[in-house]
């Protein structure tokens, strides 16, 4: 392609026939200059031809009818059949051979001296040493393809019923082409792979995000791991978005930034939570301060001068939206400079597939499959929260069996924490993680047992089992001379005692009658006699 854009002729100069570097200059094929030219895509045909293991790899890309030129895709048709029967590439006599019986079994063919002289082009293209350059080209070019065919073939189909859910797999499908090339596989055992993997595991360091609560992260060898999903299962009600409040403050306090996915309660209402573990004050307290002068609650003023712009919560309407959603909000925030550590997404149970699903269980199986597969790509942890069965509240210790709706979600996550706590427990400030699920199939150990202010939303250093049980007792004891005074109180109003309050309006209603009475007494007294009565007194 020239400086102005055109493209050039199409030529077997002397420097191809002789094998040479093209005199397009590599830094042409870039995806802001580069638009899919004849000789560009003759390159992609020599790489076919000549490269082989990365046509294994780049396949499902090359497909003939990505290539618009006409002979192209004759060639590119040749190719890879040749490829799909024997594993291999043509060399230059098999692929003259096919393009002969092409020519003869098509009389009607107008271009027969133009394939065949493609056909010897692209073996005499030196294009080898720029594979390493052109390889991403390929994914760019398959997937620019794909999408046009989408939008051609879409448009074809509009008006019928099924149009939009046709074009939205198309939209997927292409853009999911190049996801997976080069994933061909490793020979294992070769001294080359063994060295390699030994100098791997002396530099791998897996990139973690602390939750801010000691014995959790020690567990967790530091907290979540790049590409891991980790999920918070409890029953409905039972704190798990407090918890996530908490990790994700956590992550903040430790110097990263966290983005916080609410399908449930608000922004409003999740960042008031964040407001009350920061300050460590309840929703009452908030309430009556001011704070347009930040400054004047210091714990907040220091957070915000420590952490400004490291949080963001966004909230989503429930059952309506996808992982395609977060991935265009993500990249929206990556625009503005801002690069998430880790991922609260609160909860997956509230989206929908990407792609229509009608059965629930397979549905969620997909959704979680998805979130797996964005926290590989992004190589950070994301949190996620989800329901247990209703059979499952109460109990001081929840496991994997009592995830609700779908156990295809528990496969596809690296760790399963189970919050549990009896309902004197949850309602003492107690509650307990226990690992259902450890990466690597690691020990489980014991539960964790977490002292929870639930009116600051705040959970503190863990507690042994003496602590809880004395706290629970204590809780207990107060819980019951309440309701013993509850019970005596109903007792007395059920025998007729009043309060000092009734009894004084009782009082003076006693006394308003009597006050009555003795004016009535008065102006009986003050009445002269009538006339009868004087009579018979004479």
């Amino acid at each position: 392609m020239s400086e102005s854009g055109e493209e050039k002729p199409e030529s077997d100069t002397t420097e191809e026939k002789k094998g040479n570097a093209p005199t397009h200059a590599v830094e042409d094929y870039t995806p802001d200059t580069y638009t899919y030219s004849k000789p560009f895509v003759k390159r992609i045909l020599a790489i076919m031809v000549q490269d082989p293991t990365l046509l294994a790899s780049h396949r499902r890309i090359l497909r003939a009818e990505y290539f618009e030129d006409v002979h192209q895709r004759v060639l590119a048709n040749l190719i890879l059949s040749h490829f799909d029967e024997h594993s291999s590439t043509p060399d230059w006599g098999v692929l003259d051979n096919y393009v002969k019986s092409h020519i003869a079994e098509n009389p009607n063919y107008g271009g027969s001296a133009i394939l065949e002289k493609l056909a010897r082009n692209i073996f005499e293209l030196a294009v080898l040493g720029q594979v390493g350059h052109i390889k991403a080209e390929i994914v760019i070019f398959g997937r620019h393809q794909a999408l046009k065919r989408m939008y051609i073939e879409g448009y074809a189909r509009l008006g019928q019923p099924d149009a939009f859910d046709t074009a939205l797999e198309h939209v997927l499908q292409a853009v999911a082409v190049g996801q997976d090339a080069d994933k061909c596989g490793t020979v294992v055992f070769t001294p080359d792979a063994i060295k390699a993997r030994s100098i791997w595991r002396k530099n791998f360091k897996v990139r973690r995000v602390p939750t801010g609560l000691a014995e959790l992260d020690e567990r967790l060898d530091g907290g979540g791991g790049g590409g891991e999903v980790l999920m918070l299962v409890a029953p409905t009600n039972s704190g798990k978005s407090t918890l996530a409040v908490n990790i994700a403050v956590g992550a903040v306090e430790a110097r990263r930034k966290a983005l916080y996915y609410t399908f449930e309660q608000s922004a409003n209402k999740i960042g008031t939570k964040m407001d009350c573990k920061v300050t460590g004050k309840n929703t009452s307290w908030l309430r009556a301060h001011n704070f347009e002068d930040v400054s004047a609650v210091p714990a907040m003023a220091r957070f915000i001068q420590n952490y400004e712009h490291n949080m963001v919560v966004e909230w989503f309407e429930p059952d309506t939206h996808t992982i395609n959603d977060i991935r265009m909000n993500l990249s929206v925030w990556k625009s503005k400079g801002f690069i998430p550590d880790v991922i609260i997404i609160d909860s997956p149970d509230y989206m929908v597939p990407a792609v229509p699903i009608r059965d629930e269980w397979q549905a969620l199986g997909n959704i979680y499959n998805a979130i797996f597969t964005l926290a590989s790509e992004l190589d950070i942890p994301i949190w996620v929260t989800s329901d247990t069965k209703q059979s499952a509240y109460g109990k001081a210790q929840t496991s994997v069996k009592d995830i609700g709706n779908s156990y295809k979600k528990a496969r596809k996550v690296d760790v399963i924490i189970a919050v549990g706590a009896t309902e004197q427990e949850h309602a003492a400030g107690f509650i307990r993680l226990y690992l259902a699920k450890v990466r690597d199939g690691g020990s489980k150990g014991h539960p964790i047992l977490v002292n929870m202010n639930w009116a600051t939303s705040s959970w503190t250093t863990a507690v042994t089992p003496e602590e809880m049980l004395d706290r629970v007792k204590e809780f207990k004891e107060a819980q019951d001379k309440l309701d013993g005074l509850n019970h005596a109180d109903e007792a007395i109003i059920g025998a007729g005692w009043k309060s000092p309050t009734e009894e004084a309006e009782e009082d003076a209603k006693k006394a308003k009658a009597a006050a009555k009475a003795a004016k009535r007494l008065e102006k009986q007294a003050a009445k002269p006699p009538n006339k009868e009565e004087e009579v018979g007194t004479n």
